[in-house]
Parts: C-alpha cells; structure tokens; sequence
C-alpha cells in the first residue's frame, strides 16, 4: 500500500502490519526503518483528528524528545482517493514497560525528564 503525505511524500507501507490495536494497524515503511505508519480503522476517522494530527504536525516538541515519543511527523491519506488515513511517526526502540514509568519508585532505571 502506498500513502502520501501533507506535502506529496509518498510512503510504501510493508504489506502487512506488525502490531494493530482498537485504533488502527501500525506498518513498518519500506525502505526506511526510522518510521512506521499508523493506519486508523475507518470508523476511528474523524475531520477533527485528522485537525489535531496536523497541528501537531505543525507544532513538534523539542528535537531532543522525539527518540522517546510517536509523535506525528506527517499526516498521510490513501493515494486513490486522497482520504485521510493515518500519521508517520518515528520508530521507537523501548525497552521499559509502560507500567514500569508510573511505579513509585521506579523498578528501572528510567529517566524524567
């Protein structure tokens, strides 16, 4: 599948995704594995989120922090039908647990910054 972005980039998404939830599937991008794509199921689609994504977009955080977050890089829509469709967001290596941040006192070695 392939989807563009705001700006014309298109994104070759790997046939099939590698992790899915209540919101949507994630795919890995062909031939650049810094990103991944976050693909909503239809009936997560709204004029308002796709607002919200492009604000963020807009808006990142401070550079220093998108190692550690999925902040969206980019807005993506189907390349037919040029329907909003998902985000690119950067691909993260975690190694922690989610639970493990919100324990008092940490079990890792995790910092807050």
């Amino acid at each position: 599948m392939i989807v563009k972005g705001l700006a014309g980039q298109a994104y070759q998404l790997e046939e099939t995704p590698f992790s899915s939830g209540g919101e949507g599937e994630i795919f890995s991008v062909f031939g650049d594995a810094t990103k991944v794509v976050k693909i909503y199921h239809a009936d997560r689609i709204t004029k308002e989120l796709e607002e919200k994504l492009k604000l963020m977009v807009d808006n990142p955080p401070n550079a220093s922090i998108l190692s550690q977050v999925a902040w969206p890089l980019d807005v993506v829509y189907e390349d037919c039908t040029h329907q909003f469709c998902g985000f690119v967001m950067p691909k993260l290596s975690i190694t922690a647990e989610l639970s493990e941040v919100y324990v008092y006192p940490p079990r890792t070695n995790i910092t807050y910054i």
